[in-house]
């Protein structure tokens, strides 16, 4: 049996009651997209998600969605389908940020969402060489079209055992609080 809560919400505490443990954590997650100036500017070219034909942003996203999973969510054979039916009506294209044209290597993909706007941000491949040089340049690039936009703040959804992410959150000041996913068993 599974449930989830912020790590501080009632319904988390009684599960932990009741012998639950975590068995993935999603960090703070709201940023202002100002403070992308916080973010080393990196020489690396980034490209607006209208730039890259849908169909490899959709492998790009479910590259990463697998192997983002495997270790703690394994996902099973056909789940591209369901995970890409509102994919295309609901990314941005214009705040998300690729490093690649032909093939994606890394992403800042946002997708349209209240109140704010969430951005899942990692690279295609978990052993990608500069990583974080490329996600950093994405995610950099992907809060400052943001905030030319009027948008002032943003949602990750990332994961703290996500390579790239997680150290690039670091450099940020986020708020918000942890959000578990638990279980018994």
């Amino acid at each position: 049996m599974c449930t989830r809560g912020f790590v501080s919400s009632a319904a988390a505490r009684f599960a932990r009651g009741l012998g639950a443990h975590a068995y993935q954590t999603c960090p703070p997650e709201r940023v202002q997209t100002v403070d992308a100036a916080r973010l080393t500017k990196s020489p690396v070219a980034t490209v607006a998600g209208t730039a890259v034909d849908l169909s490899e942003l959709q492998r790009a996203w479910t590259d990463i969605y697998e192997w983002m999973h495997a270790d703690w969510a394994p996902v099973a054979p056909g789940f591209e389908e369901p995970l890409l039916e509102d994919f295309a009506d609901e990314l941005d294209l214009v705040h998300t940020r690729v490093v690649g044209e032909g093939r994606v290597r890394a992403a800042a993909f946002v997708f349209a969402d209240a109140p704010e706007p969430v951005v899942v941000a990692e690279c295609r491949e978990r052993d990608e060489t500069d990583g974080l040089a490329l996600l950093r340049a994405c995610v950099r690039d992907s809060l400052l079209s943001l905030a030319a936009a009027g948008i002032a703040v943003i949602s990750f959804d990332g994961h703290d055992t996500d390579p790239h992410f997680r150290p690039l959150l670091e450099e940020l000041p986020v708020s918000g609080e942890a959000f578990e996913l638990l279980e018994w068993g």
